[in-house]
C-alpha cells in the first residue's frame, strides 16, 4: 500500500491545481515534500484498520474482511464521518477536492455508497 507513489501523485495533482485542503500531514524525514493525506480521512481509515484487528505496514493488511463487516455499526459510522469530513472538504474547496491516502484501496466499497 504505501511507498507506491501515491505522495509523488498527489503533488503533481496539487500542481495541476486540485485543491488537497489545508488539513495534511506535514512532511518529515520520510517524505520531504509531504503526503498530501488529510489528517482526518487518514485517522477514520486508520480506526477502521484497528476495529479489523490489521495494520497498514503489516502483511495481514489485505486479509479478507469479516462477514458482513460493511453492514457493522463501526464501519456504517465510518462512512457517515467520512461523508461528511468530504462534504466540508468540497464546500471548503469550491466543489473540487482531491485527497490520497494508500489506505483507501481498502476500503472502496464504502466510498461507492457516499
Amino acid at each position: 500500500m504505501h511507498r507506491s507513489g501515491t505522495s509523488l501523485l498527489g503533488n503533481i495533482l496539487h500542481t495541476l491545481g486540485i485543491p488537497f485542503g489545508k488539513n495534511l500531514i506535514g512532511a518529515n524525514e520520510h517524505n520531504k515534500k509531504g503526503y498530501w493525506e488529510d489528517q482526518e480521512i487518514v485517522a477514520i481509515q486508520d480506526g477502521l484498520l484497528i476495529q479489523l484487528g490489521l495494520d497498514w505496514w503489516k502483511e495481514n493488511s489485505v486479509d479478507p474482511y469479516p462477514k458482513d463487516f460493511f453492514l457493522s455499526p463501526p464501519l456504517l459510522n465510518a462512512q457517515q464521518k467520512l461523508k461528511e469530513v468530504l462534504s466540508q472538504r468540497m464546500e471548503e474547496n469550491g466543489g473540487v477536492f482531491g485527497f490520497k491516502d494508500p489506505r483507501t484501496s481498502r476500503f472502496l466499497p464504502i466510498y461507492r455508497k457516499i
